[in-house]
């Protein structure tokens, strides 16, 4: 005769951990000088399912310039992913994704930045959503994001190529940091980096670069020269990176905590920037980019 077979309890489930990077190295601060509290040290201020998504450090950027702070955006790809945002007059046009944080990804964007110079301006390309609006160039510094969402930086044709997996690819000059070491024509000035207000060395600026690890990382700040801005990516673990725009109308990172109900709240990245969190709520002139939590 046979038995039914019976059945215990059922233990519950546990929710697997999201794999994760490893927590950056703090930065350091300038060498020989007593640290400000907190400076160089990575604050959480974004989870994605209860692990760290978005850190931001704060440092002064050197020895001159001490009564400024520079703000470094830390970004772990495993929990978010980022999107090419077209502006409605750069690159213009008609396109899938927004020109703003519309209200369907209010609740999912974790942090949003500036792309690049003008395209007029860049010596490079953009590709997007399979378009081409300005024609990649070989060698130029390229913000590569693949289909997954997931960033790297590299010279075009060189480091980062086109193929099926890349969604969009923003050029802006040339690399910045490569192998880990400041481009050595940081001090030249002039047309290889771009024309400052009042051609003025150091004044806001903001950069993009990847870690060894693929941690994805954002720096922006007022007093900054291209060498400084260089030497803080390098400073942040990066091995590839490139500088993006320039000049305090343009250069604004934030990061965002969800608002139930209501637009996300959005925090500068660093004390001085002009440019407000709400910026991303309208619609940009120019491209920009925009990173939502992976749930």
């Amino acid at each position: 005769m046979s038995q039914t077979p019976t059945t215990g309890p059922v233990a519950p489930t546990t929710p697997i951990a999201p794999t994760t990077l490893p927590a950056p190295a703090p930065i350091p601060v300038l060498a020989g000088a007593v640290p400000l509290p907190g400076e160089g040290q990575w604050q959480t201020v974004v989870t994605v399912d209860g692990a760290p998504a978005v850190r931001v450090a704060e440092l002064r950027p050197d020895s001159q310039h001490t009564s400024f702070l520079a703000g470094v955006l830390w970004i772990d790809p495993n929990l978010v992913r980022g999107q090419l945002q077209p502006g409605y007059l750069d690159p213009g046009g008609t396109w899938q994704a927004a020109d703003s944080i519309v209200t369907s990804l209010q609740s999912s964007v974790v942090a949003a930045f500036n792309a690049g110079f003008r395209l007029s301006s860049s010596h490079g390309g953009y590709y997007s959503e399979g378009r081409t609006v300005a024609p990649l160039q070989d060698g130029a510094a390229s913000l590569v994001l693949d289909t997954n969402g997931t960033a790297t930086v590299g010279s075009w044709n060189q480091e980062v190529h086109l193929g099926p997996n890349v969604a969009s690819v923003r050029q802006n000059l040339a690399m910045l940091v490569d192998n880990g070491q400041v481009n050595p024509s940081c001090a030249t000035g002039g047309s290889v980096w771009g024309a400052t207000i009042g051609n003025a060395a150091y004044i806001d600026r903001s950069a993009f670069g990847v870690t060894a690890d693929g941690g994805e990382v954002y720096v922006g700040g007022p007093a900054l020269s291209v060498c400084t801005l260089g030497a803080i990516l390098q400073s942040a673990g990066v091995v590839r990176g490139m500088e993006l725009d320039i000049n305090p109308d343009w250069v604004s990172g934030v990061y965002f905590h969800d608002t139930p109900g209501a637009p996300p709240q959005g925090f500068r990245l660093y004390p001085t920037q002009k440019v407000p969190p709400s910026h991303y709520l309208s619609p940009s002139s120019r491209d920009w980019y925009g990173w939502y939590a992976r749930r």
